[in-house]
C-alpha cells in the first residue's frame, strides 16, 4: 500500500485563506457604496412650545387660531429625504381641523414683533426642503386652517 501525505502546508493554506479574505472584504465595501447597507430615510418630529394667534379661517369665521411652531426634524437614517408637505392636526374637542403650512417663519424677527405680528416676519412661502442623512434642522413655520371647501 501506498501512504501518501495529505497535508497541507501552512503556507498554501495562508496563501489561498488571505486572497479570498480580500475578495470578501472588497465585495462587502463594494455594497456598502452602492447604498445597499444604509437605513431608509428615518425622520422624527418634534417641537417644544408655540406661538398662537387669532385668525379667520376661509369660510370667514374669527374663532380659529393660526399657529407658528418652531419644529425640528431629526433624520435617523442614511439616506437623504425631502419634505414636500407638513400638516398640523389639531382637536379642539369639538372638531378636528387640519392645518397646513403657508409660511416659514424668521425667528429673530418675531422674537422682536411678539404681540405685533406683521407680515416682516415670513422668511418665504413654505416651499419643499431636504435633510440629509443624520442631519437635524429647526424650522419656524406659520400654519393656517385648510380651506372649507
Amino acid at each position: 500500500m501506498n501512504n501518501k501525505n495529505t497535508e497541507i502546508s501552512p503556507r498554501l493554506w495562508v496563501s489561498v485563506v488571505v486572497p479570498i479574505i480580500a475578495i470578501i472584504i472588497a465585495f462587502l465595501s463594494f455594497l456598502n457604496s452602492a447604498g445597499l447597507f444604509k437605513s431608509n430615510f428615518n425622520l422624527d418630529v418634534y417641537s417644544n412650545g408655540v406661538y398662537l394667534i387669532s385668525g379667520n379661517d376661509s369660510a370667514g369665521r374669527t374663532d380659529k387660531l393660526n399657529f407658528i411652531i418652531p419644529v425640528v426634524f431629526l433624520n435617523k437614517g442614511d439616506k437623504d429625504g425631502v419634505l414636500e408637505e407638513i400638516y398640523l392636526r389639531v382637536n379642539d374637542g369639538k372638531e378636528v381641523l387640519t392645518h397646513n403650512v403657508k409660511y416659514e417663519v424668521d425667528p429673530e424677527k418675531l422674537i422682536e414683533e411678539v404681540g405685533c405680528i406683521k407680515t416682516r416676519i415670513y422668511k418665504q412661502p413654505f416651499s419643499p426642503f431636504g435633510i440629509g442623512g443624520h442631519e437635524e434642522q429647526t424650522r419656524f413655520f406659520m400654519f393656517f386652517p385648510l380651506m372649507i371647501q
